[in-house]
């Protein structure tokens, strides 16, 4: 047998990875919101790196419309008839 001990773990060893990262999360965060009055930049969100999700949302879906409103207004048409039809036999039809 060998007399040869091993070095007790540290702590920063015993953690896992997602345990150091909301650690250093917490840490940034905290360093942000004491530097926040000091700095001119912390508390404004930079116009540069807003990006224009809505507006490409309403482009994708107006053509997306625009491509299938014409089947749409098809499908309408063909089953307009069949309801009319049956609105008129249920409504002349007597209640009995």
């Amino acid at each position: 047998m060998s007399d040869v001990s091993l070095p007790a773990p540290s702590v920063m060893d015993r953690l896992t990875p997602g345990t150091k990262a909301a650690l250093l999360t917490l840490l940034v965060g905290a360093l942000c919101l004491a530097l926040e009055s000091a700095t001119e930049f912390l508390p404004v969100w930079p116009e540069a790196w807003t990006l224009p999700v809505t507006e490409w949302i309403g482009v994708s879906l107006e053509w997306l419309f625009d491509i299938i409103r014409p089947a749409m207004r098809l499908i309408s048409a063909v089953l307009e008839y069949p309801m009319v039809w049956v609105n008129w036999l249920l409504v002349n039809t007597p209640w009995p």
